[in-house]
């Protein structure tokens, strides 16, 4: 249909949408109305101008054609999978590509300050998807498997397939699925384009900040489209401002309830938390390539990006179990936990947090592609290391005599209602009895390391033998490093007191520990009846005058030998796989068999024989006397895939995989680890024989890899109009799933006067009962 646009008619939209803004009595409505309006008329009246001009054809192109192209890649692909493909060079869907992901059939996010983090494919943790950068494998500052999506920017991703069914020239990491980012081919996109972009978000969690956005990214190609090059930057700065109520579980014992002796569970910890986040991303992307002649074609692609987070805390604990709390009255359910409780001489623990997440991430790869009458052969070398340096401290105050009155059920799945009771004198905002605990470091940019590095051949013949339209081989070897280095530091007192400028420790909180700025949870507007101010240290203050640095160097920093560990993974792979197609072409179909053999060798510290547990004065654990140690692990598996597409009719497919893939555990269960913990003090030399609890971390370097034999059935209708109707069925059946296993031993504790320090000198020894955690392989 033809139709002339006329400035009545752009008048026309602009009263409708005004009047619908009006009838809906909304702002935000308002201003959509008013600036779609004025740009239909801008329009229109340039049209106008030119009377005779008809418009014979109106192209849109958005998001519905970046749905398209991913329908159309879905239909055409050799396995089972589901995809996003970016609109434009700049406009993939979303920024994050988590948020992107998470669209697709099966997929879950997790968030980290709101925004996505990690991703899940059907059901299983996001360790068990592997994500590849144009084909290569992406490291993890985390120490697992499971990639970090806010480290990279979606605006220079042409498309991302989530591939949920293997073949046997992918890498066999992804259990779940694995995760394909393709960024721009300067040579497949064929020509010059420049695209630059400003933008700020308004987030109302930013405490009503705006949150900058650019971005410029350039493809061309030059010397007859035989040269290519594609560049891009990008930056991101986010700040948010959470606020939450929070618990720690309940604790059973027997309570003194008004005189008598009451078995009952109370609330540990009752929290109210204030937060500022500042995250920057800061990314980097360069390809390049050069075809050579008809037949070899060179490329050179990179990635670079980091990301770093400041998260500043200040939060007041309330501590309804502390032991010398006294207990005037409970209402106690069916189970005996008390839902409604009045005590007074508590504990509170008013403090702050400060951490600091820098990450790092580099990924370059050299190819080659090399065509030879009907094969065709690419080889690869890549590298990639990602590295995450964390520092936190904690600042703690301490003060007792607290009155306290909470009801758990006054919102059912909200916030407690809790305050003052009747009568209560306590003032929860003063610092009078407040006192500084300590200024622990549980980390000073220590850093976690992940560094791969692969060789890669693969060959592709083009065949007409009957059936078999292709047959590919490849060979690669892989080798992937994992590091630790955690440390930590406590600053004594009194060292603290005179960085302060202070004459004494009993200045420090008066000085340092105000109200909250922010009365918080402010949007909460239910039935709970709760303290909305809280005393809490000055975090930026403090800082300001004692920086992290300077707390480090007083507080003695020391490296924690039992989490410092070195994982080493070799891997070898040989594969083969078959092109053919059944039924006049009706039935296409891969065929693979993949050979894998890894070899492990961990390394760290560990107790030597006769080594005992120290425990410092400012907290410290350690052993006393480590030595280094090493173990080897070698295993091998043959992992067959079938992959089949029955073309029932035109439109309607069905799809059906099976496969045996493996996954190996996170490299930092693999660690030859051995890190301890106390959960308390220790107890009063007058009481030997009251129990002493603590913890422990080791981890496995013998464990087993998870072996999947998985299946796969789906059918698609692909419809007329570009839509698509698709329902799947799947299995796995997975053996030697790592588990967390936990059992009790007990071990002779030092009580030292000092950790790490010159002298150190004993002043009495005795048993302490550990729980230790260790990963172990688990039946199906």
């Amino acid at each position: 249909m033809k139709r002339r646009i006329s400035l009545k008619w752009a008048i026309s939209v602009f009263l409708t949408r005004l009047k619908s803004g009006i009838v809906m009595n909304r702002t935000k409505q308002w201003v959509v109305s008013i600036v779609a309006a004025i740009t239909v008329c801008f329009a229109c009246v340039t049209v106008s101008a030119q009377e005779d001009e008809i418009i014979e054809e109106i192209i849109v192109v958005g998001y519905a054609a970046s749905l398209q192209r991913a329908i159309a890649q879905k239909r055409n692909s050799d396995v089972v999978s589901d995809g996003i493909s970016a609109e434009e060079i700049g406009k993939f869907p979303q920024e994050n590509l988590a948020e992107s992901i998470q669209h697709v059939t099966g997929v879950q996010i997790s968030r980290n300050q709101g925004e996505g983090e990690f991703i899940s494919v059907r059901g299983l943790e996001p360790k068990f998807t592997a994500t590849t950068y144009n084909g290569r494998l992406l490291p993890s500052g985390s120490g697992t498997r499971a990639f970090d999506y806010g480290v990279l920017t979606g605006d220079f991703v042409s498309s991302v397939r989530v591939l949920k069914s293997p073949t046997a020239n992918m890498l066999e990491s992804g259990l779940a699925a694995t995760v394909d980012i393709n960024s721009i081919s300067p040579l497949d996109f064929g020509e010059r384009k420049v695209v630059a972009k400003v933008a700020a978000k308004y987030d109302e969690l930013g405490g009503g900040s705006a949150n900058p956005q650019a971005t410029f990214a350039y493809v061309d190609t030059f010397m007859d489209d035989r040269l290519g090059l594609s560049l891009g930057v990008d930056f991101t700065d986010r700040t948010i401002n959470p606020q939450s109520f929070g618990t720690t579980g309940l604790v059973r014992r027997v309570y003194n309830l008004n005189g008598t002796p009451t078995e009952m569970a109370v609330t540990h910890i009752m929290s109210l938390n204030d937060a500022e986040t500042e995250a920057e991303r800061t990314s980097f992307i360069g390809n390049f390539q050069f075809r050579i002649n008809d037949a070899v074609t060179l490329g050179l692609d990179t990635l670079i990006s980091e990301y770093n987070q400041d998260f500043n805390q200040r939060s007041f604990w309330y501590n309804p179990e502390f032991g010398a709390a006294v207990y005037e009255s409970a209402v106690l359910d069916g189970d005996g936990v008390a839902r409604q409780l009045q005590a007074s001489n508590l504990l509170t623990l008013p403090f702050g947090t400060f951490n600091e997440e820098l990450q790092d991430l580099n990924s370059t790869a050299l190819h080659i592609e090399w065509l030879a009458g009907d094969w065709t052969f690419n080889a690869e070398a890549s590298y990639a290391e990602a590295e995450e340096q964390n520092t936190t401290i904690f600042v703690t105050g301490i003060g007792f005599g607290a009155d306290l009155t909470y009801d758990v059920d006054a919102d059912a799945g909200g916030p407690f209602s809790f305050g003052q009771p009747a009568g209560s004198t306590y003032d929860p905002l003063s610092t009078d009895g407040v006192i500084l605990a300590n200024n622990i470091g549980v980390a000073f940019r220590a850093p976690t390391t992940d560094e791969i590095s692969s060789l890669r051949l693969d060959a592709i013949r083009e065949l007409d033998w009957g059936r078999v339209s292709a047959v590919q081989f490849g060979i690669q070897v892989q080798n992937r490093k994992l590091e630790n280095h955690p440390n930590s530091f406590n600053v004594a007192i009194a060292d603290i007191a005179r960085e302060l400028g202070l004459s004494g420790p009993s200045e420090i909180v008066p000085n340092y520990f105000h109200v909250n700025p922010d009365s918080i949870l402010g949007d909460y507007s239910g039935p709970a009846q709760m303290q909305r101010d809280f005393l809490t240290v000055d975090l930026d203050s403090y800082r300001s005058v004692f920086p992290i640095e300077r707390q480090a160097e007083l507080g003695n920093l020391v490296p924690n030998l039992g989490g410092t560990t070195l994982v080493e993974e070799e891997t070898e792979v040989a594969y083969v796989s078959i092109d053919f197609d059944l039924l006049d072409d009706r039935v296409p179909g891969v065929l693979g068999l993949r050979y894998v053999r890894t070899t492990t060798d961990s390394a760290g510290f560990g107790p030597l024989s006769g080594a005992t547990i120290d425990y410092g004065v400012n907290g410290g654990t350690i052993w006393s006397d480590t030595g280094l140690e090493a173990a080897s692990n070698t295993y091998s598996e043959v992992l067959p895939s079938l992959n089949l597409n029955f073309e029932i009719t035109d439109n309607l497919m069905l799809r059906f995989a099976a496969a045996r893939v493996l996954q190996r555990p996170d490299m930092n269960q693999l660690a030859q680890a051995n890190v301890v913990g106390m959960f308390t003090p220790p107890p009063p030399e007058t009481d030997p024989n009251a129990p002493w609890f603590g913890s422990m971390t080791r981890g496995n370097p013998d464990l087993d890899p998870y072996i999947s034999d998985q299946f796969d059935l789906s059918l698609e209708w692909y419809r007329d109009n570009g839509g698509l109707l698709a329902i799947g069925y799947f299995r796995k059946d997975v053996k030697n799933f790592v588990l967390q296993e936990t059992f009790q031993m007990v071990f002779p504790v030092d009580i030292v006067d000092d950790i790490g320090g010159i002298g150190s000198q004993v002043a009495r020894t005795r048993d302490g009962t550990f729980t230790v955690s260790q990963p172990v392989n688990s039946e199906k």
